[in-house]
């Protein structure tokens, strides 16, 4: 398995495009899949965007609402990892829970992800010069100041 993520790793950067694309269909289920397992039993529906630098991150963001419960009707931010292993299969997981302690991830911690990886959304200013640096490296642009908040 570890051979097979260098391996696309690998081909991913030494691909060089910068082009932003919608998810396949195959990407949209895998990903939905994840996130249903993990909400287990909620009614969801998402948000799906577009990919912004596959070439350059294996982050998928989106949004979903849930249907239920106390954010019920709340758009909320999701991020994943996702890649294909050598057999063509779409690999996910989580970046939406704590691993350590069980807990969701902290909303300002899923926008930098996902604004890292190419994604414009608002940052705190803390993160903002940090995210940029990230983003300059992967040959992503720059995120415009606007999207800095307190």
């Amino acid at each position: 398995m570890k051979r097979a993520l260098f391996f696309l790793l690998t081909a991913m950067v030494s691909s060089g495009t910068l082009q932003a694309r919608p998810l396949n269909m195959d990407e949209q289920q895998a990903v939905e899949k994840m996130i249903q397992a993990e909400r287990a039993g909620q009614k969801i529906s998402f948000i799906h965007q577009d990919f912004p630098y596959p070439e350059q991150s294996f982050t998928y963001c989106g949004y979903l609402i849930t249907q239920q419960g106390r954010d019920a009707g709340v758009k909320q931010l999701f991020a994943t990892f996702m890649g294909v292993d050598q057999q063509g299969d779409v690999l996910t997981a989580s970046f939406n829970t704590d691993g350590a302690t069980g807990e969701p991830t902290d909303a300002n911690k899923l926008a930098f992800l996902c604004a890292s990886a190419g994604y414009d959304l608002p940052v705190k200013a803390i993160y903002f010069d940090g995210l940029n640096q990230t983003r300059e490296k992967s040959g992503i642009p720059l995120l415009d100041k606007r999207y800095r908040v307190n």
